[in-house]
């Protein structure tokens, strides 16, 4: 089943802008800190790899996950649990969902459209 997103061509190029910045301070600074969180440091080398781990992940999946924990803080319980139901229904027949379990069967990383 494939799923047309209409906000997925302006989705695609902000994330692009974003991948790009940091890959950018990533060059020019590596080692300097990017952010400080709860005590803990992550310098711009370690956010670009952090984001091209992303990138290369189960779109779809990340983009439903975002929403459900976007909404679970804005909206009840109940309506976050039936959205993940959905989502979950959708991403169980999904082209990713394939990939991930036949590269988990075949012993190798998985390569996500």
């Amino acid at each position: 089943m494939t799923v047309t997103d209409p906000t997925a061509a302006p989705m695609r190029q902000r994330r692009n802008n974003w991948n790009n910045w940091i890959a950018t301070h990533a060059q020019m600074r590596p080692e300097a800190v990017a952010l400080r969180f709860m005590g803990q440091e992550t310098t711009w080398s370690q956010l670009h790899e952090r984001a091209e781990r992303l990138a290369a992940g189960p779109r779809r999946a990340l983009q439903l996950t975002k929403q459900a924990l976007t909404a679970a803080t804005l909206a009840g319980v109940d309506d976050a649990l039936a959205r993940e139901n959905t989502g979950q229904r959708e991403l169980l027949v999904g082209p990713d969902f394939a990939e991930g379990a036949r590269a988990m069967l075949e012993k190798r990383r998985p390569r996500f459209a």
